[in-house]
C-alpha cells in the first residue's frame, strides 16, 4: 500500500461523522471499500496510461482543519456573482453570501444531506469505480461542498462563484469538494467553480461535479484551475442532458504540479447541445491531462470539442477527447479540435482525439495538431520592430486568446487574460489586451 492511500484510509476512519445519518454513512463506506479494492491507477491502466502516479503516491495528506483566514483579497476580483468560499477544504461563512442561498436554491452540502440523505448517491448513475477511481474516492469524504437546485423555468439572477481557496498553512490536506447542479426545464444560470492556491502550497484536491440538465435548460459552467505548482489536483465532471438543453463548459486548466480532469458526457434527448472549450497552459515540469468522453445516446444532438494547449520547459500535457455516436444516435452532429502549441524542445504532448461511430447518418470530424510557432508571423512581427522574445510572446498570447474570448463573462475573460500575461513574462505595453 502506498504513502498516499495509507494516509488518506487513516483520513477516513477520523473524518466527522457523516452529515445525513446512517444511509450517508454507508455509501461512504461503500465508495472507500471500491476505492481501495482498485488503488491507484497503474502504467498497464489504459485510462491512466500517459499519466504516471509515483510522486502523488509517495506524498500523505492529512484531514482539513479550522485555520485562522489571513485575509479575503483572493479569487477573481469585481466579480458581480453568489460567493461561496472554501478555505483549505472547509466552508467560510464569513466570506460568503449566505443571505442569497435559499431564494436561489443554493444549499451546503452537508445541509442537503441531513434534509435528503438519498442525495449521497448523487444526482446521476454512478461511474465504474475501477475506471474513475477517484470519484469513488470523493463520495468517501462528501461532505463539503455545494447543491444547486434550480426549479423550471427559473433564472439564475447572478452567477454562481464556488472559490476553493488554498492557503500555506504547513501542512499538506486533502479536500474532497462535491458539487450538485440539478437544472429545471426551461431554466437558465452560470457556474463558476475556481480551484486556487497561494505559492507553495502542496495538498491535494480531489472535486467531483454532477450536472442533471431538464428539457430545454441551459448552463454555462466555468471550471478554472489555478493551484500552485507544487499542488495535486483530480478534478471529476458527470453531465446528463435531456432534449432541447444546452450545456456549454469552459475548461481552463493552468495550474497544478500534476492535475488531471475526466469528463463524461450523456446527449440523452433530440436538439441536446454540447460546447466544450478548454486551455491549458504548463511550463516547467508541471503535468496536466485532460479526459473528455461525449456519448451520444439518442438521434440529433451535437457536441463541439476545441481544446488547445500551451507547453514549454520540460513540461508534459495529455489530451485524450472521445465521442461516441450509439446506434440510435442518428443526426449527430459532432466535432473535436485539439490544437498544442510546443515553444521549447523538453515539452511533450499526448494527443488522442478518438470518434467511435455505430450509426450512418451523422456529421463527424476530429483532429489535432501539434507545433511551434509560426516562422513568418516571427519574422513579421520582428521586421515592424518588435523585440523576439516580445513577439514570441505576442503569438503564444493569440493562440490562447481564441478560446479566452469565448468566455461569456467580462470580469472572468480579463482575470484570465491577466493571468495569461503573468505567465508571458516578456509582454510589455499589454493594458490594450485587458478591456473593461
Amino acid at each position: 500500500m502506498s504513502a498516499m492511500i495509507q494516509s488518506l484510509q487513516d483520513n477516513f476512519s477520523r473524518q466527522p461523522v457523516a452529515p445525513g445519518g446512517d444511509y450517508v454513512h454507508q455509501v461512504r463506506e461503500k465508495a472507500m471499500k471500491e476505492f481501495l479494492n482498485t488503488g491507484l491507477p497503474g502504467p498497464r491502466d489504459e485510462y491512466w496510461k500517459y499519466t504516471r502516479l509515483r510522486i502523488f503516491a509517495k506524498r500523505t495528506f492529512g484531514l482539513p482543519q479550522e485555520n485562522a483566514i489571513t485575509g479575503s483579497d483572493f479569487g477573481i476580483k469585481n466579480l458581480d456573482a453568489i460567493r461561496i468560499v472554501f478555505v483549505d477544504g472547509l466552508y467560510s461563512p464569513a466570506l460568503s453570501d449566505e443571505s442569497a442561498f435559499a431564494e436561489n436554491g443554493i444549499r451546503l452540502l452537508a445541509d442537503a444531506l441531513r434534509d435528503d440523505s438519498g442525495l449521497a448517491g448523487g444526482l446521476l448513475p454512478q461511474p465504474d469505480p475501477a475506471i474513475h477511481q477517484f470519484a469513488a474516492l470523493n463520495r468517501a469524504f462528501q461532505d463539503q461542498g455545494v447543491v444547486l437546485e434550480l426549479a423550471a423555468e427559473r433564472e439564475l439572477p447572478r452567477p454562481l462563484y464556488l472559490l476553493f481557496h488554498s492557503q500555506k498553512t504547513g501542512q499538506d490536506t486533502a479536500s474532497h469538494p462535491r458539487i450538485l447542479i440539478r437544472s429545471g426545464a426551461g431554466s437558465k444560470a452560470s457556474v463558476i467553480e475556481h480551484y486556487n492556491g497561494e505559492e507553495k502550497t502542496a495538498g491535494f484536491c480531489n472535486a467531483l461535479t454532477e450536472i442533471d440538465l431538464a428539457s430545454g435548460a441551459q448552463l454555462t459552467h466555468y471550471r478554472i484551475q489555478t493551484e500552485s505548482d507544487t499542488a495535486f489536483h483530480v478534478g471529476s465532471l458527470f453531465a446528463r442532458q435531456a432534449e432541447d438543453s444546452r450545456l456549454v463548459s469552459h475548461n481552463l486548466s493552468l495550474g497544478g504540479r500534476l492535475a488531471r480532469t475526466n469528463m463524461q458526457f450523456e446527449l440523452m434527448g433530440r436538439g441536446a447541445e454540447l460546447v466544450l472549450n478548454g486551455l491549458y497552459l504548463v511550463s516547467g515540469k508541471q503535468h496536466i491531462d485532460n479526459h473528455t468522453l461525449v456519448n451520444h445516446r439518442k438521434p440529433g444532438a451535437s457536441s463541439f470539442q476545441d481544446y488547445r494547449g500551451i507547453l514549454n520547459d520540460k513540461a508534459r500535457a495529455v489530451f485524450c477527447g472521445k465521442a461516441v455516436v450509439h446506434p440510435d444516435a442518428q443526426q449527430t452532429v459532432a466535432t473535436q479540435s485539439n490544437r498544442n502549441l510546443l515553444l521549447s524542445h523538453g515539452a511533450e504532448i499526448d494527443t488522442q482525439p478518438v470518434l467511435e461511430i455505430y450509426a450512418d447518418d451523422v456529421q463527424c470530424s476530429h483532429g489535432a495538431t501539434v507545433g511551434q510557432l509560426d516562422t513568418n508571423a516571427l519574422f513579421y512581427l520582428k521586421t515592424r520592430g518588435v523585440p523576439e522574445d516580445e513577439a514570441r510572446s505576442l503569438l503564444t498570447f493569440a493562440f490562447a486568446e481564441d478560446v479566452v474570448l469565448r468566455l461569456e463573462n467580462q470580469t472572468l475573460r480579463n482575470a484570465i487574460t491577466e493571468h495569461l500575461i503573468g505567465r508571458l513574462p516578456e509582454m510589455k505595453n499589454t493594458d490594450e489586451l485587458v478591456t473593461t
